[in-house]
């Protein structure tokens, strides 16, 4: 019983970082043009169901792009879309699916090449 508390708990927690990560992720977005993100998500990231959260968070904020294992143990996407929805999906990456564990996120802005869809890609 004390281990549902504990999770009811970190889940609390994650849900009031959410809101923060939110609110000041809308206060740096710059307009609503489109924009491009490579992301690299370390941590238990793999086998965790990573990727297929991923593609339902991207398809849920209307964004195209990627998402694909690596060999050395990372996930590394890419979204396309509008800024505020890059940045939402940026902010979830930080934490993932509830199976995972984050424990670093790097990220490079790019120029959007005008993908239309999001796919799941194969390990590289």
């Amino acid at each position: 019983m004390l281990s549902v508390f504990k999770t009811l708990e970190l889940k609390s927690m994650n849900a009031r970082t959410t809101m923060t990560e939110n609110a000041s992720t809308r206060s740096r977005s710059e307009g609503t043009g489109k924009s491009r993100v490579r992301v690299f998500i370390s941590g238990t990231v793999q086998g965790v169901g990573f990727r297929y959260s991923t593609q339902i968070q991207a398809e849920r904020l209307s964004l195209s792009g990627w998402v694909r294992n690596r060999r050395d143990g990372r996930v590394e996407a890419v979204f396309e879309g509008d800024r505020s929805a890059v940045e939402s999906a940026l902010a979830w990456c930080r934490r993932g699916p509830v199976s995972a564990v984050v424990t670093d996120l790097s990220s490079e802005w790019e120029t959007p090449e005008g993908l239309v869809s999001f796919e799941l890609r194969p390990t590289v």
